[in-house]
């Protein structure tokens, strides 16, 4: 089962938690080649993790998208897909945001990362 985490969160009250949660698969339902639909959420656990350390919070976010088991139809063409649909709703949700990283990683050694860095201009 793939596992989202979404990571360097501010402090979020739960009813909102709950809109990014929906936001996330509104992404995911989006990309029909990887047959997810939040009629069966237990085919794909989000998770928000609480970060010990301040540094970089609601700054720079990690969004990672782990456990992808490969399938024909889910060529690179289509994780970059949802890699670019994740950064931007990241970037929605959090436009002050100085630096967003998506990254896939599936089963096999295939890994797409997609960055949007507003660090280097």
């Amino acid at each position: 089962m793939p596992v989202i985490e979404v990571m360097l969160l501010p402090d979020m009250e739960q009813e909102q938690l709950e809109k990014l949660y929906e936001d996330i698969w509104d992404q995911i339902e989006k990309i029909s080649a990887l047959k997810f639909t939040r009629k069966r959420p237990q085919d794909v656990t989000v998770l928000f993790p609480k970060d010990m350390m301040l540094k970089g919070i609601g700054d720079y976010f990690l969004v990672r998208v782990s456990n992808l088991t490969p399938k024909p139809e889910r060529t690179t063409q289509v994780l970059m897909g949802l890699a670019h649909r994740l950064a931007d709703m990241m970037e929605r949700w959090f436009p002050k945001a100085k630096f967003i990283e998506v990254i896939i990683d599936e089963k096999h050694p295939t890994t797409v990362i997609c960055a949007i860095d507003k660090t280097s201009s």
